[in-house]
């Protein structure tokens, strides 16, 4: 059953409220070993949001660092998908981007609404008293950029405009994938219905959320750094066991894993939710397994039936476009949201060039490349 609006609402001021007793005063460190961020509220009336207060630091996870976001780990995609021939010439281009930034103070920043996730989810606007929380912010940190991450045009279109008219500038980010009425797609798309079917036929021991015990969170941290960062990209958050433990126990994330033969978790989908809408930010298996194991596809089947049994929707992030296009998956491009009008000038024409950049340049080739 569908929540209504208050339900979702009240949903999340519980998972803010949880949160906040994680984080809220201790090093970030802790959760993730290149998270370099201070963690606070912000409160407009009863509504309450968790932000995440950055200065300057080196080696910051892109899901914080502005900088790292739009130089090092662009970069990273950049050459990952062009010739061999453009990679050194891209490299030093984004290297001069970063310094540019950097001397720009791109990353003393507070991001509103920042869950430490690749993906931020957004309650409805109609529940938010967003210029109250603007104002605020603005009162309470006025040497700073303001910044809401991971709004997209089709979930968060009545975010994007309410920003817009507040004088925040938008910045492409990249591309995600959205899922509505799984079950309806799985009778429309064939790769969905065969991976929902390859789900119920495998031969590995599916574990439930509560069937993950303390011994578990270990594995857990393990197989997520052999696909987030040994394979793809050290930029990305560096979650560690006491993350997945204190988030799972206090109900932020729900864990699906499958065990091989003899115990051994051999992949794992962490999920967390809002209401009815869900996304994934913990994904990983044993990447040493065989391809033909299919264990990319079982562990998305979990969080695709996850979803379906929920009735909710399903912001599946970026990465494997194909894949995700090729089961139902809807391309929307996400952005960031800055404010930065009472910065000094130099700070404020370095986001105004970002903002060019992605959006007139950055966005057309996320579409054309179905990045």
């Amino acid at each position: 059953m569908k929540l209504d609006k208050a339900n979702a609402a009240d949903d999340f001021l519980r998972n803010a409220q949880g949160f906040a007793e994680i984080h809220v005063g201790r090093s970030t460190e802790a959760f993730a070993s290149n998270i370099h961020t201070r963690i606070e509220l912000l409160h407009a009336g009863d509504f309450v949001m968790p932000v995440t207060i950055n200065e300057d630091q080196c080696d910051n996870t892109w899901v914080c660092s502005p900088n790292t976001t739009y130089s090092d780990y662009a970069a990273e995609e950049a050459v990952r998908y062009t010739s061999n021939w453009l990679r050194s010439p891209i490299k030093l281009v984004f290297a001069c981007v970063r310094i540019l930034l950097r001397l720009c103070r791109i990353d003393r920043v507070v991001a509103i609404n920042n869950w430490l996730l690749s993906t931020n989810m957004y309650p409805a606007l109609a529940n938010v008293p967003l210029d109250e929380l603007v104002a605020n912010a603005r009162k309470r940190w006025p040497d700073y950029a303001l910044c809401f991450r991971s709004l997209n045009e089709l979930e968060n279109a009545e975010w994007l405009e309410a920003l817009t008219r507040q004088g925040f500038q938008l910045v492409a980010s990249r591309q995600v994938y959205l899922y509505r009425n799984i079950a309806s797609l799985a009778t429309k798309h064939l790769n969905l219905k065969r991976d929902l079917d390859f789900l119920e036929k495998t031969r590995f021991l599916r574990i439930a959320n509560e069937d993950i015990d303390s011994s578990d969170y270990v594995r857990i941290a393990e197989l997520y750094y052999l696909l987030n960062i040994k394979k793809h990209s050290h930029f990305n958050p560096q979650y560690t066991a006491e993350f997945m433990q204190r988030w799972h126990q206090a109900g932020l994330l729900q864990f699906e894993g499958l065990r091989d033969a003899n115990g051994q978790l051999q992949g794992v989908a962490g999920m967390f939710q809002h209401g009815t809408a869900i996304t994934a930010p913990i994904f990983g298996y044993n990447t040493a397994m065989p391809q033909k194991a299919g264990l990319y596809r079982l562990l998305a089947a979990c969080v695709y039936q996850k979803t379906m049994q929920s009735d909710g929707s399903l912001n599946f992030s970026a990465g494997a476009a194909e894949f995700k296009r090729l089961r139902g998956g809807i391309p929307a491009i996400e952005y960031s949201a800055f404010y930065v009008r009472e910065l000094p000038v130099c700070r404020r024409l370095a986001f105004t060039l970002l903002s060019w950049l992605t959006c007139r340049i950055g966005k057309p080739l996320m579409i054309r490349y179905r990045l």
